[in-house]
């Protein structure tokens, strides 16, 4: 279930175009890519930057909440 992806951490992976590329994939830790049912963010969707400051956020609110 979708819902339950905000309990797991997150990762930015890259996509089909490369590293150079200016966007990331944002999908639950340990998904293999492109597996839409850990998919938060797909190809696309968000910039590098922002892809990597959201995942930062929300990974580190787990880790406080799992303290």
């Amino acid at each position: 279930m979708k819902t339950d992806l905000i309990k797991k951490k997150w990762e930015t992976v890259i996509c089909t175009s490369g590293e150079e590329c200016w966007c990331r994939i944002i999908q639950t830790m340990g998904t293999i890519n492109y597996d839409l049912d850990g998919t938060i963010a797909c190809s696309g969707d968000i910039t590098k930057e922002l892809a990597e400051h959201i995942v930062q956020i929300h990974n580190d609110w787990i880790d406080k909440n799992l303290a």
